[in-house]
């Protein structure tokens, strides 16, 4: 993902860095929902808070008492019983108030389900409690029985009595849950999760909170007792006993390494990588695993989605997919391939972890290279080797959102289609989302993509991904932080 004895480097185009955060809002929170893509949830004082899917982000003006989300929209109560509705193909409005809302339906004051755009005919009784996405959805009736409607594979519901059910976006599955604890899944998806919960997760059956109140998630999770949990295609939030928000990814909450480190990477699937301050190598994420000692200590690392090579001081290459290449190399990148520059020609050579084949390098001597790019920093005259490139001198190049993004000897930072963005000691980007370091350390993040709620504090390198954001700071400390996290 970048190349190694040399500054991570990412840029986007038309970067702008985030405003000072604003004081936290007070108020405890109420309710936790998720839709696809996104996250929202509701406090005390009536205040909504939605993250991820930017068209969840302008909530309608209101103090709410309750939320709902669906696949790509939120639906939230008033505390007057309006319904609003916001986001991609949100419901249209139904006229009267409420007493309770769904992400397509609502319950009006007599326990009628009321729907907008009915897709199926809805159980003509009254219910207490009501779930529903893509136009089909699930309740239970005064005597706990369930009545589902607009999905075959839904209809099909469990006999007996239940007191709450919930229906996954966009499988057409459902779980509900008995006084018990007990709980029993529908439709596409019918694995139910094992245990006793005391509260389901809008993603059955993949989170859940169980009656001590501990989670109860696919992957791993963080410990203590909860009060809410929302799960979707990116991550998991859930709400401490106590009252604090905690996000991770799908792989699942990690713990940052107790351990001191010189380097790091990491690819776009949620790994990380590490050198220590002793040599040593480790990975953290999707695998956990400490890289075997070697005769010659690591001096970096690089992190592809292929493979991840650590770089001995000898030059030799340790890779993990592709075997030990012994160059020796002064750097190393990986891209759809691996590419080493030689350490004593300058020259490119690059290998494949399979049988592929790999693209040729292109000739001459190089300082720097990029394997996504496929030209990097000539030696002598330090100039960038790549199509259009700006006057300078540089020490590092890297692919950015389709261009490159380049940093010169003076730290000043120039990207393909973009001017001068200011002077930085390192960057990073994932997605629409790119994170960087000031020169005085002050780690910052910008773009459209989410990056949560970067730490403060002096740092001298940062690695992000779709979920998680680390930065290591002069002394080799690590600080990670989940890019799910809101920041509020």
């Amino acid at each position: 993902m970048r190349f190694l004895l040399v500054l991570l480097l990412a840029c986007g185009r038309n970067v702008k860095p985030t405003d000072p955060p604003a004081p936290p809002p007070t108020g405890a929170i109420i309710e936790l929902s998720a839709g696809v893509r996104h996250h929202c949830l509701l406090r005390d004082t009536g205040e909504i808070k939605c993250w991820g899917e930017k068209a969840l982000h302008d909530v309608p003006p209101g103090s709410y008492v309750q939320l709902t989300s669906g696949t790509a929209h939120a639906c939230a109560l008033t505390r007057a019983g309006e319904r609003k509705c916001w986001g991609i193909e949100a419901p249209p409005a139904m006229p009267g108030t409420f007493a309770k809302v769904a992400a397509d339906c609502a319950l009006d004051h007599r326990g009628y389900i009321q729907c907008p755009w009915p897709r199926a005919p809805v159980p003509k009784i009254p219910v207490k409690q009501i779930d529903s996405s893509n136009g089909a959805g699930c309740a239970i009736d005064q005597t706990d029985r369930l009545h589902c409607w607009g999905h075959y594979s839904l209809e099909a519901s469990p006999s007996g009595a239940f007191v709450e059910v919930r229906v996954s976006h966009g499988s057409y599955s459902a779980c509900a849950r008995r006084a018990d604890g007990s709980v029993q899944c529908w439709g596409i998806v019918k694995r139910a999760p094992a245990g006793k919960f005391a509260r389901l997760g809008p993603w059955v059956p993949d989170c859940g909170i169980l009656v001590d109140g501990q989670l109860s998630c696919r992957n791993k999770m963080p410990e203590g007792t909860f009060t809410f949990v929302a799960s979707n295609e990116r991550g998991t939030c859930a709400v401490r006993s106590g009252g604090e928000l905690v996000c991770f990814g799908t792989t699942g909450f990690r713990k940052t390494p107790d351990v001191e480190l010189r380097d790091l990477d990491s690819d776009d699937n949620g790994q990380f990588c590490g050198v220590t301050t002793t040599g040593g190598g480790l990975c953290w994420g999707h695998a956990d695993n400490a890289i075997p000692p070697q005769s010659s200590p690591f001096v970096s690392v690089a992190v592809g989605a292929n493979d991840t090579c650590f770089l001995r001081a000898d030059g030799a290459a340790v890779c993990l997919a592709s075997g030990n290449r012994y160059g020796p190399y002064s750097a190393i990148d990986i891209g759809d391939h691996s590419c080493g520059v030689l350490r004593d020609s300058k020259t490119i050579e690059c290998w494949a972890t399979t049988d592929e084949s790999v693209r040729p390098p292109p000739s001459g001597q190089f300082h720097s290279f990029d394997a996504h790019l496929n030209c990097g920093i000539a030696d002598a005259t330090r100039a960038i080797t790549c199509t259009d490139p700006p006057p300078g001198r540089f020490r590092h190049i890297e692919a950015a959102n389709g261009g490159w993004c380049a940093l010169r000897e003076d730290d000043t930072l120039v990207c393909s289609g973009a001017g001068h963005l200011g002077r930085y000691r390192d960057l990073d980007t994932f997605d629409a989302t790119t994170c960087a370091i000031r020169i005085d350390g002050t780690l910052e993040c910008w773009g459209d993509g989410d990056f949560g709620t970067p730490p403060r504090g002096a740092f001298e390198k940062v690695a992000i991904d779709r979920e998680l954001g680390c930065g290591l700071d002069a002394g080799g400390k690590l600080t990670c932080w989940s890019t799910l996290q809101p920041a509020i």
